[in-house]
Formats: C-alpha cells, structure tokens, sequence
C-alpha cells in the first residue's frame, strides 16, 4: 500500500507509459511476466516496476529518459529486428516529465538484480532474461 499525492491522468499517463515499454520489451513466444509492487517508507512511496526481460546495453540505459535518441545500432531492439527510430524513447521521457511534475524520481536500478548484462554475451549469443528494475519514487504524501 502507498499513497502518492499526484494529478491522477497525469500518473496515469506516466504509468502507461512505463508499462508499454515494458510489454514491448516481451519476446515472441516467452511468457510476459512483470510485478509491480508498492510500498512506502519513512521518507518516501515509491512503485517498483521488474521483469525478467532482456536488459539494455549499459551505454543504452543511460540514455533511456532522452527525448529524440535513436536506437544504437548495436542494441538488442535491432537484434530483434526493430527498426531505428529517433525519438523511440519519447514516452519514457514525457513519463520521466509528468513524475519530476510532482516532485518524484524514475530510476532505472536493473544493476541490483544478478545476473549477467548484454555488456558481458558476445554478440551471436541468445538474449537471455536478466531482468529489469525501475523505480518510481515520490515524496511521502500525508493527510
């Protein structure tokens, strides 16, 4: 349980948005799997998004919340037979907006799952499932 005080289309829009980028990231014939968990703590709510998706490139996460980034041409989309688009991360940056619009955070925290990231497989290996963590934190709302 946790409470954030937000416009509720605004949150909305923002959770959408994230959850689309995630249900695109499932591959053909693997089972989407992804929880998402609330809680609150002393200081903050937060909203914790994880799959057990392929995750990025390292040099690509950094660059998930920019508005008209192309796609790397050595990334896992173009693996997958996506095509390059500038602005492909436009709905993960307007999200990363409508939550900095009422004081919260999105984090990507992938790193604190184990397991080995697409920096470490040589390119002609299988993208394998290594999971994906973000983090939607907001200042602690009290009635």
């Amino acid at each position: 349980d946790c409470r954030v005080k937000a416009e509720h289309t605004r949150l909305f829009i923002a959770v959408s948005r994230i959850l689309q980028w995630f249900a695109q990231r499932v591959r053909v014939g693997a089972e989407p799997i992804l929880t998402v968990e609330c809680s609150e703590e002393r200081e903050h709510s937060q909203i914790i998004f994880e799959d057990q998706s392929w995750r990025e490139f390292s040099r690509t996460r950094e660059r998930l919340f920019d508005p008209f980034v192309a796609r790397l041409e050595e990334d896992s989309f173009t693996k997958l037979g996506e095509e390059q688009s500038a602005g492909f991360y436009l709905r993960l940056y307007l999200a990363r907006l409508l939550i900095e619009q009422h004081n919260g955070v999105v984090m990507d925290c992938s790193d604190e799952i184990d397991g080995p990231s697409q920096d470490t497989r040589q390119e002609d290996d299988e993208l394998s499932q290594v999971g994906n963590r973000w983090v939607m934190r907001f200042p602690r709302f009290t009635a």
